[in-house]
């Protein structure tokens, strides 16, 4: 692994750790950071449903495994 792509990963997706982003079923996520794993690169999203977390890897966008920032708070 690059430590090109890791910088290249914080520096884009960085400034949205912290934020709400919905799944395409609705449920929310807080996007808690990236984890820089022994063999990959993960987004960490916490679900307070599941109070578990949910960790993709950032082969793809956050759009690109399911998740939209949102955009209002949901009641």
């Amino acid at each position: 692994m690059s430590s090109d792509n890791w910088k290249s990963l914080v520096k884009e997706y960085g400034p949205h750790i912290g934020k709400y982003y919905v799944d395409k079923s609705g449920e929310e996520y807080y996007f808690d950071g990236l984890l820089h794993g022994v063999d990959d690169y993960y987004y960490m999203m916490w679900s307070g449903k599941t109070q578990s977390y949910t960790i993709s890897s950032c082969v793809g966008s956050l759009k690109q495994c399911g998740f939209t920032l949102r955009k209002k708070k949901l009641k």
